[in-house]
């Protein structure tokens, strides 16, 4: 029987496909919070840096994961709406990215 410091193979293989998971999801994560980014970048002429400072203002604001933030954000042009838990965030987020601009 193997101890601790030499877990058994299905053990090993276990613990990696669960870190293959976890890398996937972050990497779909990171992808649609770029796009996101490109959005606040297209709608508000923002540069990318200041998008995504938008993009953690919004979702600390709306009490709202990044990443869910993020999916509904890529959805707006598609929908013509966004709805109004995300618009008042990002609008009072502009709004003082505005105030911070002589």
């Amino acid at each position: 029987m193997r101890d601790q410091e030499n877990p058994r193979p299905s053990d090993e293989a276990g613990e990696l496909e669960e870190k293959v998971a976890e890398l996937r999801r972050a990497v779909v994560s990171h992808a649609v919070v770029d796009q996101a980014v490109g959005v606040v970048v297209a709608y508000c002429g923002l540069a990318p840096d200041a998008a995504r400072d938008v993009l953690d203002d919004i979702s600390r604001d709306s009490g709202t994961e990044l990443r869910s933030v993020s999916e509904r954000l890529v959805r707006w042009p598609h929908e013509g709406r966004l709805p109004d838990e995300l618009r008042r965030p990002l609008e009072a987020a502009l709004d003082r990215r505005r105030g911070d601009t002589p």
